[in-house]
């Protein structure tokens, strides 16, 4: 059912966090390339998602893609930034990420189970997105205060703000799930 602008750009999210938890496993350069493809192709998918969306869930629709969108901005500028001020990658970053990547999956999921019909299925996809967010969440965090800890000002900076970035994009992948867990309630009603 791609197909459809709204489930085109929640799948593009998905495939730029796989993208980046690849990125902060074993950067590269080449890597790094791929996220800001899937980056620019999520963002793209906004516009798509303004001129189709429908008249009763239009509203919501366009902030669940903004929301979708700045999450994607988040995660690039992440890797970017990881890249740009040569943030050691590794478990460290991938372990905090992990739980980012299952999120934007778990959000896809529940996106088709909406586009399918809603249904108790996309609420269990919504709660699942929104733990996984909360994780991310938790973990960034958690990133933060050690990396605040860290002897080098330097690095605590830089690692500080590539976590600060995660929970951004925690944040937004989160508030989306929500939104479509209130467009799947409508759907049930």
């Amino acid at each position: 059912m791609l197909g459809d602008p709204r489930l085109e750009q929640a799948h593009a999210l998905s495939a730029l966090a796989v993208a980046a938890a690849r990125f902060f496993s074993e950067p590269s350069q080449a890597q790094a390339g791929v996220v800001r493809e899937h980056a620019e192709a999520c963002r793209a998918k906004a516009g798509a998602v303004r001129s189709g969306a429908s008249r009763d869930d239009r509203e919501e629709m366009l902030t669940v893609s903004r929301h979708l969108s700045e999450a994607a901005v988040q995660v690039g500028k992440a890797v970017e930034e990881c890249q740009l001020f040569q943030v050691p990658a590794g478990r460290r970053l991938s372990g905090a990420f992990e739980p980012l990547c299952e999120a934007a999956q778990a959000l896809e999921r529940s996106f088709r189970a909406l586009t399918r019909g809603g249904g108790q299925g996309c609420v269990d996809l919504v709660l699942d997105a929104k733990r996984h967010c909360q994780q991310a969440s938790r973990l960034a965090s958690e990133a933060v205060k050690q990396a605040l800890e860290m002897p080098n000002t330097v690095d605590s900076i830089k690692f500080k703000e590539t976590f600060v970035r995660f929970s951004r994009s925690a944040d937004e992948i989160h508030q989306a799930a929500d939104l479509i867990g209130e467009l799947a309630a409508v759907k049930n009603d």
